[in-house]
């Protein structure tokens, strides 16, 4: 097995790590145990799992006994652990909580590291990174990261912690595999020049890359071709929920077999649907009560995974049009600044320079205040300094 750096940090992981998202759910506990015991004979060292899956993080607090130092353990947080309004997102309140409920699940009194599972547009970085910060700071974490962010926002988070002396995030995780490659256009530059390291998960894509999953054709042909039914089921039942909900449909997300359209049109179109559906209907799993008639069993579970990831459970307008107002305001206090830090040096510039050996006007009520000031200096002692 051969270990690298993670990022510009001190400690080694190894180049392959064992995804335990499922151990204790849809993979067994026996064969998770199998799994676990081929991945250390082999050398993996580098384990990685999260909050949300809450059997996986208890399941390896039971395989971890014993070795836990010679382990690398990841966890993140974000998604939704409790019907509760502060139960998911990356406010302070939620992020301390989570990490204390992950300790006590996997039987650690440290987290090797804790990644955001996901972006939070509600939640100041200011607040996030704090918070982050204070787990380091009390040991509870060594290093954090963060997943499936995108290059611009992963950057002002750089800048956010460098401006505040906060820890800094040390990594990337993104999905990335050869037929998911949308991370080379701008986040993996920014990974190399920023000296981030960068987790890639699923980087057989489910296993289509394999060729486990293959029928009579190509295993990416099928994969491609199962994934455009997916997205067409997920539009009709995101269109049954906003119909059930008496909300217009706007731009709702197209069965499109083209990958990359449909991740502009995911992005663009059926944010605002599914926004508006959880605005007012409570949360797209609620309204889907609704509709449940209009959308069946498999489309309807694929909508409501759809208005997860949108929201994670946090209520209001969309996260990517969010994101994008908080972009442009940010913008457009900086170019404010700079515009008047222009001015000001345009204003020095004009005044008229004073006559060698003359006090500017601005310093004369200072010299007459350090004059008074040596008059009235007491004599009888010596340590005492006036400028």
């Amino acid at each position: 097995m051969r270990y690298s750096f993670l990022g510009n940090t001190g400690f080694k992981v190894s180049q392959l790590c064992l995804g335990a998202t499922e151990f204790g759910g849809n993979t067994p506990a026996d064969e998770a145990r199998r799994i676990w015991s081929r991945c250390l004979d082999a050398g993996v060292n580098f384990v990685d799992t999260a909050d949300v899956c809450a059997h996986s993080e208890t399941l390896l607090g039971e395989l971890m006994r014993g070795r836990r130092q010679s382990l690398v353990l990841s966890t993140k947080v974000f998604r939704p652990t409790g019907p509760g309004p502060n139960d998911a997102g990356l406010s302070r309140k939620h992020i301390v909580q989570a990490c204390e409920a992950s300790l006590r699940r996997l039987g650690t009194d440290y987290i090797d590291l804790y990644l955001a599972h996901s972006d939070d547009f509600l939640t100041p970085l200011e607040e996030t990174l704090g918070a982050f910060d204070q787990l380091v700071r009390q040991g509870k974490v060594l290093y954090i990261g963060a997943s499936n962010h995108c290059a611009w926002r992963l950057n002002e988070a750089l800048w956010t912690a460098l401006e505040r002396g906060f820890a800094r995030y040390c990594c990337a995780q993104a999905l990335y595999n050869l037929r998911e490659r949308e991370i080379e256009a701008e986040l993996l530059p920014m990974c190399e020049h920023k000296g981030l390291g960068l987790i890639a998960w699923s980087p057989l894509a489910r296993g289509a890359l394999t060729g486990a999953k293959a029928g009579d054709g190509d295993a990416v042909a099928d994969a491609v071709a199962a994934e455009a039914q997916v997205g067409a089921a997920a539009a009709d039942a995101v269109h049954a929920l906003a119909d059930a909900a008496g909300i217009d449909r706007l731009r709702a997300l197209p069965a499109d077999p083209d990958r990359q359209g449909r991740a502009r049109r995911h992005g663009q179109g059926a944010a605002h649907a599914s926004a508006e559906a959880a605005g007012a209907a409570g949360r797209i799993g609620t309204a889907a009560d609704g509709a449940g008639a209009a959308a069946p069993g498999p489309a309807l579970r694929a909508a409501q995974i759809h208005g997860q990831r949108l929201h994670a459970g946090r209520d209001g307008q969309g996260l990517l049009a969010a994101g994008e107002a908080e972009r442009r305001r940010r913008l457009a206090d900086r170019a404010a600044l700079r515009l008047g830090r222009a001015g000001q040096a345009q204003a020095r510039q004009q005044q008229p320079t004073p006559p060698r050996g003359a006090t500017p006007p601005l310093a004369r009520p200072q010299a007459r205040i350090q004059r008074r000031a040596r008059r009235l200096r007491p004599t009888h002692r010596t340590d005492h300094v006036v400028p």
